[in-house]
């Protein structure tokens, strides 16, 4: 074989850029810095690959591309099956070849969530049989059992093999860690939980003035604004905020400047604009839609709202709010509280209870001293656990050993 053991392989497969794939750029930029070289294999659409390619401070020479397979929407269970099926193998023979005859320093294959992406696990036992480099490979969710998906009982056989396999998996929580061991048996001493870093999203527009800037501003020195961030469908949780708002106006105690926006796109949104309607609530509620720059919301935000029913694992706009020192009520689903320290950097309540979220809402909301005391708190969390520097370095010192151990 060739001996490559300078040169480290990463493994993205994606529809668009999100925050794990941000983490993993990040990671791949201070191997650079360090003087390693990185060689990028990745499937996505075209936008997917110039993106990550404009990212990097690679030569074109240093990626390895595979069109990726577009998977009908709607399609019967075998259907489902089977497209899954064909994207594994046709990931798998490709990195097959792609691999052979190369050693890596480690191969750090990114997956959404466990199983994830058909094409990640392709590319991850492609390198477990074809080289003797440590493979890494990374979950950025909770995983799936088979009691709750009838579907997962087709990857018996894969679980078995690589929850047995020398993969070494990275999970952004210990909840999720958790969830995986016990899910497909990994042993505890394969498994590392890195939260991913996050830093201060930037203004989107080059002058700093954002559209909507001047009556975010404007409305924030008047009124007591909740935000909630995130696309719009069932697992968000957003009719849990909604039907909690609707329970304060009941109750007489939801005060005429408070507002709430709600930011994002989705199937849910047709729902949730005719539950403000029938609650009567467009005067303080708002759907924003695709807001033109987050940052500018969520610097105008008094409390940050997310209140997901399921399906997270340690979400990253809720690191962001607090690093921006809003206080954050949050859902205790996954790894949350690992996020948000409850009666210190914010409120946590159980997913779906509109009550608990109601009065959290309350409590925040009519204290002024409470909002700015949890939000320092919450962004001294964020630069201790959460930041980018924090991330890199755990992710840096990780390689590093992985590469000792297995040198």
């Amino acid at each position: 074989m060739t001996n490559r053991s300078s040169e480290c392989a990463f493994f993205l497969d994606s529809p668009f850029l999100s925050g794990a794939e941000h983490q993993v750029l990040n990671n791949i930029r201070a191997l650079i810095m360090e003087g390693l070289n990185v060689r990028v294999y990745m499937t996505g659409n075209k936008e997917f690959c110039r993106d990550v390619m404009g990212s990097l401070p690679l030569s074109p020479a240093d990626f390895r591309i595979m069109a990726r397979h577009e998977t009908p929407l709607r399609l019967s269970p075998l259907r489902a099956i089977v497209e899954e099926s064909l994207v594994f193998w046709r990931t798998f023979f490709w990195s097959f070849r792609q691999l052979a005859f190369k050693e890596f320093k480690f191969v750090h294959v990114n997956n959404g969530g466990y199983p994830g992406s058909s094409a990640a696990r392709g590319f991850a036992l492609a390198a477990i049989f074809v080289t003797s480099s440590p493979v890494v490979m990374t979950v950025n969710n909770m995983a799936i059992s088979r009691s709750e998906s009838k579907a997962r009982y087709i990857d018996v056989l894969y679980d078995f093999c690589v929850s047995k396999s020398r993969i070494h998996w990275i999970l952004g929580s210990q909840a999720a860690a958790n969830r995986l061991r016990d899910v497909i048996g990994v042993s505890k001493d394969k498994l590392h939980a890195i939260h991913n870093g996050v830093s201060l999203r930037p203004c989107n527009f080059p002058e700093g003035h954002c559209p909507q800037q001047a009556s975010l501003e404007s409305a924030s020195k008047t009124a007591t604004l909740g935000v909630s961030i995130g696309h719009l469908e069932p697992r968000k949780g957003h009719i849990t905020l909604i039907r909690a708002i609707e329970l304060l106006k009941a109750k007489g105690v939801l005060k005429k400047d408070w507002f709430f926006l709600i930011e994002g796109v989705g199937p849910e949104a047709i729902k949730l604009k005719n539950e403000i309607e029938s609650a009567k609530l467009g005067d303080q509620v708002s759907l924003l839609g695709r807001s033109p720059c987050v940052w500018h919301l969520m610097q105008s935000a008094d409390v940050f709202i997310h209140p997901s029913l399921y399906g997270e694992d340690l979400p990253n706009v809720i690191s962001e709010a607090m690093s921006l020192g809003k206080p954050v009520v949050a859902s205790a689903v996954a790894g949350i509280p690992e996020q948000v320290l409850d009666g210190n950097t914010g409120a946590l309540f159980q997913p779906g209870d509109y009550k608990a979220l109601a009065l959290a809402i309350e409590t925040l909301m009519s204290d002024g001293k409470a909002r700015v005391s949890m939000g320092q708190s919450g962004a001294k969390r964020h630069e201790q656990l959460f930041s980018i520097e924090v991330s890199r370095r755990a992710y840096t010192d990780f390689y590093g050993g992985l590469s000792k151990k297995n040198g």
